[in-house]
């Protein structure tokens, strides 16, 4: 659309009054420093104006100052009632039959094109003696093809108003601030404050003035102090309304187009608004999108990175999203555009992992609900150079936590990590079985009766080299080591202090120490093909407010230890609750390893000791001496024979294993009577 310029309006500053405006100077003032935190007493009385108050300019203007204490309250009533009043022709746009935009016009239709807009605007500053100008150029709207961009002989096709307020000139855009044309040539009304009293250099980045076919005039109304050349303007990246409101700083690539030879990395901070997250679309001609192929990262406070490594060469247009910390809306806005002339790639170029967004936890995620630290955000891409990697995330409570290992095909992977809790953090360790990507991802219980895991991130890691021979431990949904309840059960916090052991030899003791006495079972899998449950090669008992577990392992490989215990306030029930999964590893096979007895749970409730003899196995028709420890004993059952203590609190008692079967020892706390327990069981062969 053409337009033209319209004559300027006159202008009266206080009691003074002259015949032409001030001249025109960039301003001193940024636009936070000059404008009130808010309008809303104008925008309120600008949008009750009566339909007898619309008549004509002169009237709406007189209606509009009318609680105005400054000609910066006045503009702005001019500019809220315009833009919430006046819709955008679109359609005689597309026609050329949009007619004539004078101000009285589009007053009365309530309707125009960009030169309406601005002469409505120009008229009503003119009627109360602020000084305004309209101006006419070149801007990067909808239809901006920065491969054609703009020359002297291009149409100018639009127009706006630089208007002299509290001393100085600012540019404003009343039709931007009115909505915008969608993809279907539809005017869409959306107010947008940002168009109002816009600083210079933002507003520069979508308008340039030419007027009268004379650039070097023109640049004035640019209100910068170094004006941009046409060719820079061309060139320039296109922030987008939501990315200028947030302050929106390109810092590694400031042109449009970006040449790429392989990868690029761009970079762009924020000065006003922290961004919550950012995602992005890369596409080609076709609109196929290859967001796969990029990785965005929060590389510090306000400060983001763009990693792009396209799959061919050729050309793509890089859209990128976000949302503010403070935003309420829900979707993501535009916020910057780039155009990706790739001219050569990798040999080999890995499709990265579905995902959307910043890597790393989410930034809108109240981690202290969870019970990690904010430093946790410091983490979101992993580089693996020799098939491992470790994730540390410090907690300050003992977070309930799920880990999933994907690839780039979604595949589950989660028998290549351990995930496990420690003392003020947990742990993530992973063996990767091939060269590429891979996506860790994390679900939190908050605790307090929520029994849903929220999505809280995702990492990517990168595996240059994949591990020799990968690690493949026994899958767990949950993290390994005592769950954070175990406290509620009697254990103390060293329960917490390790959730991983290792033995060279087969053999481990674990100790464990309580505020009480608990009633606890403990059960131990060996890891092969599937979960296999070894009754006899685990050993638990008290010594004093110690619970003491010994294991004995016949084979090289990973077992699961789990522990189970009774809560004290479950007096009628008798049910164990799973308080811990402890990851235990043997390096090495066992020689001639024998396994324990049998244990009943008495042996824990009167505090026995087993001293002698600890494997499981005993030989028939032999003498066996058995020795055990006790305080709440007072008698000791083997083959019906009933044995007292010798001294202190030790049994010390010979029998014969005769026959093939089994061998049961007994006790009782009585000193009388003929009730016994069942302490322990033996095989006989």
């Amino acid at each position: 659309m053409g337009v033209k310029q319209s004559t300027p309006g006159r202008y009266t500053e206080g009691s003074s009054s002259v015949t032409l405006p001030p001249p025109v100077r960039p301003p001193s003032k940024s636009r936070r420093k000059l404008l009130p935190s808010t309008f809303e007493a104008i925008d309120t009385y600008a949008l009750k104006a009566p339909v007898s108050a619309c008549v004509s300019v002169t009237k709406l203007a007189q209606y509009l100052v009318q609680p105005a204490k400054n000609d910066i309250e006045k503009a702005r009533a001019f500019y809220k009632w315009i833009a919430e009043n006046i819709s955008y022709d679109a359609f005689g746009v597309r026609l050329k039959t949009y007619g004539r935009q004078d101000a009285e016009r589009v007053l009365q239709k309530r309707q125009g094109v960009c030169e309406g807009y601005a002469n409505l605007f120009l008229s009503l500053c003119s009627e109360v003696g602020i000084a305004c100008k309209m101006v006419i150029g070149f801007s990067k709207g909808r239809n901006y093809n920065p491969e054609i961009g703009f020359t002297p002989e291009s149409e100018t096709a639009h127009a706006w108003n630089i208007v002299y307020v509290s001393g100085q000139w600012l540019p404003l855009d009343v039709t931007w601030g009115a909505g915008n044309v969608d993809e279907y040539n539809r005017f869409q009304k959306r107010y947008e404050d940002m168009f109002f009293l816009t600083d210079p250099k933002d507003f520069a980045v979508k308008h340039f003035p030419y007027m009268d076919n004379d650039m070097e005039k023109s640049k004035t109304s640019q209100l910068l102090k170094r004006p941009l050349s046409l060719e820079a303007f061309n060139k320039s990246v296109v922030v987008d309304t939501a990315g200028t409101i947030w302050g929106l700083v390109p810092t590694s690539h400031k042109e449009h187009t970006i040449e790429v030879e392989k990868e690029c990395h761009i970079t762009f901070q924020t000065r006003h608004n922290d961004l919550q997250n950012i995602s992005c679309h890369m596409t080609d001609k076709s609109s196929i999108d290859y967001e796969r192929y990029v990785v965005l990262r929060k590389s510090g406070r306000k400060r983001f990175t763009i990693h792009v490594t396209p799959p061919k060469i050729g050309k793509y247009d890089l859209r990128v999203y976000g949302r503010a910390v403070d935003s309420t809306e829900v979707g993501h806005s535009q916020i910057i555009t780039y155009k990706i002339n790739c001219r050569s790639v990798h040999d080999k170029v890995f499709t990265y992992p579905l995902h959307t967004g910043l890597w790393g936890i989410k930034r809108d995620v109240d981690v202290d609900k969870y019970g990690f630290v904010s430093s946790v955000w410091a983490n979101d891409v992993i580089v693996s150079k020799n098939g491992t990697f470790k994730l540390r995330l410090k907690t300050q409570r003992k977070p309930k936590a799920i880990f999933r290992l994907e690839d780039g095909n979604k595949k589950d992977l989660r028998q290549y990590i351990c995930p496990y809790l420690g003392r003020g953090f947990i742990e993530v360790t992973g063996s990767l079985p091939q060269e590429g990507v891979y996506k860790l991802i994390l679900h939190c219980n908050s605790g307090d009766g929520q029994r849903e895991y929220d999505h809280l991130g995702e990492w990517l890691i990168t595996c240059n080299k994949p591990a020799p021979e990968p690690e493949s431990y026994p899958i767990q949904d949950t993290l390994w080591g005592a769950r954070p309840e175990a406290v509620e059960y009697g254990f103390l916090d060293d329960i917490f202090f390790k959730s991983l052991f290792t033995t060279r030899n087969g053999e481990l003791q674990l100790q464990m120490k309580t505020s009480k006495f608990i009633t606890t079972s403990v059960k131990l899998y060996q890891q092969l093909a599937t979960e296999t449950k070894l009754d006899n090669h685990v050993l638990d008992y008290y010594s004093g407010n110690t619970l003491v577990i010994k294991l004995r392992l016949p084979k090289a490989g990973f077992y699961k230890l789990s522990l189970f215990a009774k809560h004290g306030d479950r007096t009628t029930s008798q049910s164990l609750d799973l308080v811990a999964d402890f990851l235990v590893e043997s390096k090495s096979d066992a020689t001639n390893m024998k396994s324990f007895p049998k244990v009943y749970t008495h042996a824990k409730t009167y505090e026995c000791v087993l001293l002698e003899p600890v494997h499981g196995t005993l030989p028939a028709n032999q003498n066996v001496r058995l020795r055990l420890r006790s305080k709440t004993l007072k008698r000791v059952m083997v083959n019906n024979e009933v044995h007292e203590k010798k001294s202190g609190d030790l049994f010390d008692i010979s029998f014969e294993a005769t026959g093939r079967g089994s061998v049961g020892v007994f006790g009782t706390p009585d000193q009388e009577g003929n009730r016994f327990d069942g302490l322990y069981e033996y095989t006989v062969s």
